[in-house]
């Protein structure tokens, strides 16, 4: 169970105290592009528990605003395709879950604080080039 994550809890609209002006930054920070839908599923989550006076400042303050820094991207996409070489020749050979395999551990170092997109791009062009 992760650290503030209820879980089987049931609620009603009666027992929702998220403020929602609030909630309503959280969902443009999500339309806009600034903050990945899982965390903001995080940072919802805590709203439950805290009031979150600024949404968008708790969100920089915990790393969750996304960063399309191609040069963060590129030094972990370099340091993951390092470290599994295997998934990188079965991608060059043909197999297309490789790619998402690797694509995968890649958000997770980037804690998903990056455009799906921008890694997706930046990726396969690093293994083009190898």
């Amino acid at each position: 169970e992760e650290k503030g994550v209820k879980q089987d809890v049931e609620l009603t609209a009666d027992d929702l105290t998220v403020d929602g002006t609030a909630l309503g930054k959280l969902i443009k920070l999500v339309q806009e592009g600034k903050v990945q839908r899982g965390n903001a599923k995080k940072i919802l989550t805590v709203m439950f528990d805290e009031d979150i006076a600024d949404v968008e400042q708790y969100a920089k303050d915990n790393n969750f605003i996304v960063s399309n820094d191609t040069g963060a991207i590129e030094a972990v996409i370099k340091a993951v395709v390092a470290e599994d070489t295997r998934s990188v020749n079965d991608y060059k050979s043909g197999k297309e879950k490789a790619l998402m395999a690797l694509f995968g551990k890649c958000m997770k170092e980037l804690r998903g604080n990056c455009s799906p997109q921008v890694l997706r791009e930046i990726l396969i062009a690093h293994i083009d080039s190898i």
